[in-house]
């Protein structure tokens, strides 16, 4: 299981150049390094299961969490490709996407004060409170497992009905803003 966390919230205009790059650099880069040295050996051995730590986050973005988005999203491309490079070689991969589980994540993280341009906007609300963070540690972990353990692990593993129906509404919305521009998209072909 490869899991890398950092967390700096803020807008994206408010962040330092050294928020940016630390957040990068732990949550994508940390995570993308890490698979790239297991990956050898678990071709070795004759397969395994790679297990990445994502999150509901990286389907959808909530403002004043960019930074954290862009690292979802990223892990969540890589995977995509890595999962093709590898499956040849009995190599699976399962990207956990939890919602918001409570743990001390959202307290440790850094907060990067609005500046007064976003102050009182969207950005200005935290998405959930404590009280509001319906996803249990225990039976996130307990569920990990027991896609670990399974005989064909998913590719991706929502968790948590906030997740699921955040997710969800997010595919569905991208897919509705896709589908009538099906015409329009064959424009730019050659011929």
């Amino acid at each position: 299981m490869a899991n890398a966390g950092y967390g700096v919230f803020g807008v994206a205009e408010d962040l330092s150049d050294d928020d940016v790059h630390r957040m990068i650099d732990t949550n994508l880069t940390g995570s993308v390094q890490l698979a790239r040295a297991v990956v050898p050996h678990l071709r070795a051995q004759g397969g395994g299961l790679l297990m990445q730590m994502s999150s509901m986050g990286a389907h959808i973005a909530f403002p004043g969490f960019s930074m954290y988005h862009v690292t979802k999203w990223g892990i969540e491309g890589f995977y995509e490709a890595l999962t093709k490079e590898v499956e040849p070689f009995g190599i699976r991969t399962t990207l956990v996407e939890p919602g918001v589980v409570r743990t001390g994540f959202f307290d440790a993280a850094t907060r990067v004060p609005l500046s007064e341009p976003y102050r009182g906007g969207p950005a200005d609300r935290p998405p959930t409170s404590v009280e509001e963070m319906v996803d249990s540690q225990k039976k996130t972990v307990a569920a990990i497992v027991r896609a670990g353990d399974s005989a064909i692990p998913p590719r991706r593993l929502v968790l948590g009905s906030d997740a699921w129906h955040l997710v969800t509404a997010a595919l569905r919305e991208r897919l509705d803003d896709l589908l009538p521009q099906r015409d329009e998209a064959a424009t730019a072909d050659i011929g």
